[in-house]
């Protein structure tokens, strides 16, 4: 085995792979590195490619994706967004995401298998920072995640750039930069090509590995966490009306927890877009000497009442 394989296949574990399942093609050196070690191990996953339509030559990146398929003899199926020109990054995100979760939905799978890789989760954790976030958003990705019923492997969350390039030349890869990576009207473009370089000019020394260690250890404290918001939750809820809270015993906990039971309960109720201060506004309740109800989006009012929380919907047009 080459020393670029063994590098990879070091870097790789904790998950596990079904018979069928998808994977996130977009021609980029990531993907197709990706999508050769798959084969490699024996899968024959379907390879899903969506065209942003952000510039035209992303034609030319389906053509390519789907004749790298057919060389594999793998089946494969593209869509494009029904806008054209460059938008935002969440947007496309989103449209990506659905086109894919709508592909394996379809067939009846439920395994996404995606590129991502320690350079962007190195990305991701110092945006998210920036942004301002709690140990969850700090946790960056996970190796496997679920979302709208998917399962979602990134298996080379741990290989860097570096070790994926080695890979490609070492196969003899071909694949297509992105000129969209570079525009740096994107904040992730901005922190890739910029913020990082010059973090690591400053500390003489890649960045990458720390973030990502960062992250990892906070991915275990959320787990930790969540599992005892979940029991805190359980433990609040009053016996007569549980989709109301006991607010003494809530109140009596550390407020890292409170804040997650909080987000926890409203958001199963319904409520949406919560927000930091949504949480806050919602801590300070715990105070009798305030206003006894406050206002959250979607027409949905928290109140206090005889040392209970409740929520309830504005009723008015």
């Amino acid at each position: 085995m080459a020393r670029e394989d063994k590098l990879i296949d070091a870097r790789t574990k904790d998950f596990t792979l079904p018979p069928h399942f998808a994977v996130a093609v977009s021609g980029g050196v990531d993907s197709v590195s990706l999508l050769h070690w798959l084969v490699s191990l024996g899968h024959k996953p379907l390879v899903a490619h969506y065209n942003h339509r952000w510039l035209p030559r992303e034609d030319g990146d389906a053509i390519r994706c789907q004749t790298l398929a057919h060389d594999y003899g793998l089946a494969f199926v593209t869509a494009a967004s029904p806008h054209e020109g460059i938008g935002t990054e969440h947007a496309a995100r989103e449209e990506r995401y659905q086109f894919l979760f709508r592909t394996l939905k379809e067939r009846g799978w439920d395994t996404l298998v995606t590129a991502h890789n320690a350079g962007d989760q190195a990305e991701t954790v110092l945006m998210r920072l920036l942004r301002g976030t709690g140990s969850r958003g700090l946790a960056g990705m996970r190796v496997v995640s679920c979302r709208d019923g998917v399962r979602i492997v990134r298996p080379w969350l741990r290989v860097t750039r570096l070790e994926i390039e080695a890979y490609a030349r070492h196969h003899q890869l071909s694949w297509e930069e992105d000129p969209c990576n570079r525009d740096f009207s994107k904040m992730r473009a901005q922190v890739r090509y910029r913020m990082l370089p010059d973090l690591e000019k400053y500390f003489g020394r890649t960045v990458a590995p720390s973030l990502c260690r960062t992250a990892e250890l906070l991915a275990a404290e959320d787990d930790y966490l969540t599992q005892q918001a979940a029991q805190l939750l359980q433990e609040c809820r009053d016996r007569t009306h549980p989709e109301r809270l006991v607010l003494p015993r809530l109140a009596a906990a550390h407020e890292a927890l409170v804040r997650r039971v909080l987000r926890r309960w409203m958001e199963s109720a319904g409520v949406p877009d919560l927000s930091f201060e949504d949480i806050e506004s919602a801590r300070a309740l715990f105070d009798i000497t305030t206003p006894a109800a406050t206002n959250l989006a979607g027409g949905w009012i928290l109140r206090r009442r005889e040392k209970r929380l409740l929520l309830v919907q504005d009723s008015l047009p």
